[in-house]
């Protein structure tokens, strides 16, 4: 049989049709595995960030990323990012977040990342963020908030009892203790 043609019992050559490739001395016409395409007489694996759910390689697109057997294309879950050659997710450093699961992203003080790294959001009036800022906690002390970051409320001014302003003391009242 000519290049790219079989004969299954020796008797009449057929066209291998792509993407099968000929295998056993010209004797079929086989179909590449998953994860793996034709390359002239061989199935090679898939390379980089292609992949093959049926016997063809084909580009993934970004930004989603390859398994490491390269069948599958699928994107990152919410709190991480494909990594530069998109063969695996990569989770958000601290202090990052990525919602969609494209790009980690910084958040900004005051707001806090949630546990998933999924959201940057601020904290409601009367709460500011914790140190390691994974989570609100009520002002406290001489402290205050209107917009989710605790602040000091200075001398002769009080905290309101919800801790989201600072006011005149009432009259016959003394200030904040210092």
């Amino acid at each position: 049989c000519a290049p790219g043609k079989f004969s299954s019992f020796g008797v009449l050559c057929q066209v291998c049709v792509e993407p099968s490739i000929v295998t056993n001395k010209q004797a079929s016409c086989t179909p590449c595995q998953a994860g793996q395409g034709p390359n002239a007489d061989a199935c090679e694996q898939c390379t980089g960030s292609t992949y093959s759910p049926n016997g063809v390689c084909q580009s993934c697109a970004e930004p989603n990323v390859v398994d490491d057997k390269h069948i599958t294309c699928t994107k990152c879950e919410p709190g991480q990012e494909p990594s530069s050659d998109r063969t695996r997710c990569i989770p958000c450093l601290l202090g990052n977040f990525s919602s969609f699961g494209v790009k980690c992203q910084s958040c900004a003080q005051p707001n806090i990342i949630d546990a998933e790294m999924s959201s940057c959001t601020l904290c409601r009036a009367g709460k500011g963020p914790s140190a390691d800022r994974s989570g609100c906690e009520n002002c406290a002390g001489t402290t205050y908030s209107k917009s989710g970051e605790c602040l000091e409320c200075p001398n002769p001014n009080v905290v309101n009892a919800d801790r989201t302003g600072c006011i005149s003391c009432p009259a016959a009242q003394g200030p904040n203790p210092g």
